[in-house]
This record gives C-alpha cells, sequence and structure tokens, in this order.
C-alpha cells in the first residue's frame, strides 16, 4: 500500500486543530497567563520562586532596557549561561522587542565561541558572571575580536551587576509595569540555535516565533496535561531546553524547575519537593536515574508523563520505567522542525515504544519518500519529510544549505531514514549519512543495535560504521556493560549471528566504560566514528 502523507486524526486528545491559537510570541502567552492566573507559579530556582506576575513585570523592565539600549527587530542578543532564569528572560523580552536570541553553553572552548559568535554577530553578549573566570575571559577576548561593536553585559555570581542592562536582567521592577507592544512578527526569527555540525562547521538554524508558539501549542496538545511542572536541566543553547521544555510550559501556564546540571539525585529531590508532572530526558539521562539508588523507592507519584527524545530508548530501561506504573511517550523532532511532530500514543505497548517514533501530530503532516519523491509504501524505508509553517526559516548566511534542506514543493528533509508501519507509527532505521554500504548491502545501525540491546548483558550500546578496504565499510559496535556484569565482545558475536545475517553482525565490539555524548546528552557518534576508522587502520595495518 503506498501513501504520501499518512492518514491522521483531526483531534488529538480532545484539541481540534483549529483550536491552537499562537500568539505573536512566547512574552505574550506570558503576559495572558499573568492576567488569567497573576499567582500561579512559573518559575522555581532553589530558593527563587517567581509568579507569572512576576515573570511577565520583569520581561516588560528587561525588554524596556533593551530598547533603551539600542537593541530591536532583528538584532542578534547571545546568552552564555546554564539553565537558570535570567537565561530565561531573555530569551522572552528579546523575542517580544523582535530580536534573535541565541544561548552558549559554558562547556564551549574558546575557538568554538570564536567561531560561533563571529558568525552570529550578535549586538549583546550576556555572560553569567559566576562562571570560572578562564571562560569569562575567553567570551571577552572573542567578543572583541568581533568585527562589529559587542556590548558584554555580566549578570549573576557575587558581583552584583549594577546600572543598565545588567540591572534590568537581575532586579524586580517595582509596582506595575506598563504594558508594551509586541514588536515581533510570526514568520520571523526569534531565536538561533546552532546544530551539532556533523559535518564541517555548524550551521545556525532560525527559528519563528510562529514555530516556537505554535510548536509549543502542538506539543501541549499531544501531552494532554493541565498546568504541567516540569525540570529544565539541558543546555540553554539546544532545542531540547528553550523550545521543548521552556517554551511548551509557558505556552501552558505550567511550571519550569530549572536545575544548572544534570544530577539524578537532584532531580529526585525535585520530583518530589515541586510534584514534577513531567519526567523527561534523553536516553542517557533516564539510565543514570534508573541505575540510581533511589529509584526503586522515589516518590513518583505526581509524575503523569514520563518523555524522551534525541535517541531510541533501550527496551530494557522501557521495562524497568514500566515497573513504575508510569506513562510513557517517545518523540521525534528535530532543530529544523521547530518542536516535536511526532510521538507515540498514550497506550504504547513496549514494543512500539521500543521501534518506533510514534505517529505524525494532526498538525505536523509526514511523508516517507525514496530516492526519486515517489512514496514509499508501508515497510519500505526512505526519507522522511516534515511539512508545515513551524519549520525552521533558514540556516543563517547560508543560502544554499537552506535550499538544499527543503524539496521543490516545501518538505523539509530531515535526513532520517523510516518506514511506516502497519499501524500508522514511523519506524526509524537510520540517518542517511549512517546507512552502511557494506559489500553491496544497506546496514542500519539502529537494527544492530536494538539486537544488542536484547543481551541481558549489555547497558547502552551505539553502532557506526568505518572504512573497509575489502567490503568498502564495515559496522563497529561499541558496548557498555550493565552494572555487576560482564560484556564479552566474542560471546556477543555469537548471540548477533544468531539474530542477524552475517554482514550485519560488527566485525569488532569494543568494549567501554561510557560512551561518549554531546553536552545534551546524545551519544557522540561522530567522535566514536573516528575511533572506529583509526580501529580500521590498525587492524589492517594501515
Amino acid at each position: 500500500m503506498s501513501r504520501q502523507v499518512f492518514p491522521i486524526a483531526q483531534t488529538q486528545n480532545g484539541v481540534a486543530a483549529t483550536a491552537l491559537h499562537p500568539r505573536a510570541c512566547l512574552a505574550d502567552h506570558v503576559s495572558s497567563w499573568a492576567a488569567q492566573s497573576p499567582g500561579a507559579l512559573a518559575v522555581v530556582f532553589g530558593n527563587t520562586r517567581w509568579t507569572y506576575a512576576d515573570l511577565d513585570r520583569r520581561v516588560t523592565g528587561l525588554a524596556r532596557a533593551l530598547l533603551e539600549l539600542g537593541a530591536g527587530r532583528g538584532d542578534r542578543v547571545a546568552t552564555l549561561s546554564t539553565p537558570r532564569p535570567e537565561f530565561l528572560l531573555l530569551y522572552l523580552a528579546v523575542g517580544k522587542i523582535g530580536g534573535i536570541w541565541m544561548g552558549l553553553n559554558p562547556r564551549y572552548r574558546a575557538a568554538e565561541l570564536g567561531w560561533l559568535l563571529t558568525d552570529a554577530q550578535p549586538k549583546v553578549l550576556t555572560v553569567l558572571a559566576s562562571l570560572d573566570a578562564e571562560t569569562i575571559l575567553q567570551v571577552r577576548l572573542a567578543a572583541t575580536a568581533l568585527p562589529s561593536a559587542c556590548l558584554v553585559v555580566e549578570f549573576g555570581g557575587e558581583r552584583r551587576a549594577s546600572g543598565g542592562l545588567g540591572t534590568a536582567i537581575e532586579s524586580d521592577p517595582s509596582g506595575a509595569m506598563p504594558p508594551i507592544a509586541s514588536a515581533a512578527v510570526p514568520d520571523e526569527p526569534a531565536l538561533l540555535v546552532y546544530t551539532s555540525g556533523s559535518t564541517g562547521r555548524p550551521k545556525g538554524a532560525l527559528i519563528s516565533h510562529y514555530g516556537l508558539t505554535f510548536g509549543s501549542l502542538v506539543q501541549a496538545a499531544e501531552w494532554g496535561l493541565t498546568r504541567p511542572t516540569m525540570i529544565c536541566n539541558l543546555p540553554i543553547n539546544h532545542v531540547g531546553c528553550v523550545a521543548d521544555i521552556c517554551s511548551v510550559i509557558l505556552v501552558q501556564g505550567g511550571t519550569i524547575v530549572f536545575q544548572e546540571k544534570f544530577d539524578a539525585a537532584s532531580m529526585f529531590d525535585a520530583i518530589e519537593s515541586e510534584r514534577v508532572t513531567v519526567w523527561a530526558g534523553v536516553p542517557s539521562m533516564f539510565q543514570l536515574m534508573v541505575d540510581h539508588p533511589r529509584y526503586p523507592v522515589s516518590d513518583l507519584s505526581s509524575v503523569e508523563l514520563v518523555l524522551w527524545g534525541g535517541a531510541a530508548m533501550p527496551r530494557p530501561l522501557i521495562d524497568r520505567l514500566l515497573s513504575r506504573g508510569l506513562r510513557l511517550k517517545g518523540a521525534y523532532g528535530m532543530t529544523e522542525t521547530s518542536c516535536h511532530v511526532a510521538l507515540t500514543p498514550n497506550d504504547a505497548p513496549a514494543d512500539v515504544l521500543e521501534e518506533s517514533i510514534g505517529r505524525p501530530t494532526p498538525f505536523t503532516p509526514c511523508r516517507i519518500v525514496d530516492e526519486a519523491g515517489r512514496s514509499c509504501p508501508v515497510g519500505v524505508s526512505g526519507e522522511l519529510q516534515v511539512f508545515g509553517r513551524q519549520n525552521f526559516v533558514g540556516y543563517l548566511h547560508q543560502a544554499e544549505a537552506t535550499d538544499a534542506a527543503f524539496t521543490a514543493d516545501r518538505w523539509l528533509k530531515t535526513g532520517d531514514l523510516g518506514a511506516w508501519t502497519p499501524s500508522g507509527n514511523i519506524r526509524l532505521v537510520g540517518r542517511l549519512r549512517d546507512v552502511v554500504k557494506s559489500g553491496g548491502y544497506s546496514v542500519y545501525p539502529r537494527e544492530i543495535e536494538m539486537a544488542i540491546e536484547s543481551h541481558p548483558s549489555i547497558g547502552a550500546c551505539a553502532v557506526v560504521g568505518a572504512p573497509d578496504p575489502l567490503f568498502q565499510e564495515v559496522c563497529i559496535a561499541f558496548i557498555v556493560a550493565k552494572p555487576g556484569e560482564v560484556a564479552d565482545p566474542t560471546q556477543l558475536q555469537a548471540f548477533l549471528r544468531s539474530r542477524l545475517a552475517n554482514y550485519k553482525v560488527p566485525k569488532k565490539i569494543v568494549v567501554l566504560d561510557a560512551l561518549p555524548t554531546l553536552p545534551i546528552g546524545k551519544v557522540d557518534k561522530n567522535a566514536l566514528r573516528a575511533r572506529a576508522s583509526e580501529i580500521c587502520k590498525m587492524s589492517s595495518g594501515n
């Protein structure tokens, strides 16, 4: 059966497609909630607790300060910080004046900061003063080297800012703040996010106000919750933090609980004390938490939804989460889609949670096509493509790359290979660039990873391709044993030969203490590819 776009219902969790009404920008959603429920809790950070009235007043004051500084529509404002309330204020205020906000990760090194700032050319650079002195020095030097003037403003830390923008970031304006009209234009950029740079330099993806607001409402409809409470401890330079957590919570009038870094014990503390309703993260974070001694005894009674994205969730981990009676939902999206565009159904069994990314939302049509652009029948893999106004505006300074990201009829090319299942879910088989061409066969790493994950001694794994003089490419598997278990590569290869065709069995299996990860927590497959190439070179004697 061939289909171009899998049929989807016009409602989800009782919300009709026509019922989503995004405001001009996220700050306007905050203002709306401040008018409706001024005392509702918006932000928690240690002993800091802001209501929606507090947040709205602070955002308005900061937006006025930015305007007085000369920042406005189309200007870029960068923030180097951990996830904490000041970053949220800047993100919202910059959007309110029609500017473009970008986050910088404190883990960036001097060369990375220099390149990103040179490419983005921010008018204002805001820096958390409590970061280590070396990082502060690096970012100041990088800003000095920019071809255009850039104002550097520090906030937070023991040295309290004084005067101008720094004070506006940290102070709570007294009394009622007269509202200011939003300068946001729905289809203009509000957020600049640099992709991880799988090939060459990272590209700066521009996400529109509409993509953020409408995309957040789409995800809120899929969750089916009322005013959720959620922990935010992901890096601020990633859509997982800015869009999938902060923006989605704000359009629902919910509560964001900030933590400056991921720590399993601290997350259990927050889940219990703040009665967190959405427990979210990437699979590696969940693995660390379920392996923690507190997991079996922690109070998870407030959790209404367990949500993950960024990578597939291994079956053993799914089973351990289900054992606590939790509602699980996998989500799929990417920077360029602005939001999650496919999620697993609420009643999805373990095999669907493991093997699929779920179904397209009623608001984000998806299709799967072959190299000629023809619709793929059920069960046949092709490129997953997404349509909609929520898709990103384009790559900063890269018109050709922007054009290449879309088809002629404006479907976004995700670069992911997927196939429809008979039940209407999408099963991902890998990235177009991840497919391993071995001896004339196309091998999909995710299929091998699922087979490895089914072995009782394996806690985590990743499979990548590496050059081979005979077969063009071969698969190399990197594995991590479960606590208390021993992973035996020879025994595992025999195990895989009973489950996979011989050309799919990895040529070499490497045991690691832990898989390398990116700052967001995803497995760093680029690092593994480099290591796999070295392994193959050594084995071939080159």
